[in-house]
């Protein structure tokens, strides 16, 4: 039955364990040499800019209507902060009691495809051949597409230029290809 944890008490312990188990960046860095690991980070950061809010945005709210109406997501632009209050099933969405407020969001359509899960319903998605995106932030609304490579997702308007987003909480909402014209925003 293990700690009250619905899974056996040997998984659960080794999580428990493992979840918990203190490094020391000194001793880590000295293993890594050892073993002679590279340590070079190959990861690009994305692009940012500093944020132009604007305060009076033509498009405030934008809604993504998943599966059904309690997972129906929205964000609600708040030009004081220059960030989108999410919520979910019509519901305030928060992260240990504090709301949930991105500074950008990213709408990414991909290809979806059903899993074999004990959840019926379940879906995965394409997340390598790229494809169209909604970039928001700022109180602007910014179309155009994603892309994948070198093991990074990138986003960028319809001109082909990357996409600089505002510096803060990134929001991304993967979306299947066959809800984008449900997409509302306004």
């Amino acid at each position: 039955a293990g700690l009250g944890f619905p899974y056996p008490a040997s998984r659960t312990l080794l999580s428990l364990v493992l979840h918990q188990l203190p490094v020391a960046p000194d001793r880590l860095s000295q293993l890594a040499t050892d073993n002679l690991w590279n340590t070079q980070a190959k990861f690009k950061p994305w692009s940012y800019k500093e944020p132009e809010p604007q305060q009076k945005p033509k498009k405030q709210t934008i809604t993504i209507p998943f599966s059904t109406s309690q997972y129906t997501v929205s964000y609600t632009y708040d030009p004081a902060k220059n960030a989108y209050i999410r919520k979910l099933g019509g519901t305030l969405a928060t992260d240990n009691g504090i709301a949930i407020t991105p500074t950008n969001i990213v709408i990414q359509f991909a290809n979806s495809f059903p899993t074999q899960t004990d959840t019926i319903g379940s879906i995965s998605f394409n997340l390598d051949q790229g494809g169209k995106a909604i970039i928001i932030h700022n109180g602007v609304v910014i179309k155009g597409g994603w892309k994948k490579a070198d093991g990074q997702t990138r986003f960028y308007a319809d001109t082909g230029a990357e996409v600089a987003l505002s510096p803060g909480q990134t929001w991304i909402e993967i979306v299947p290809v066959e809800l984008a014209a449900k997409i509302i925003i306004k």
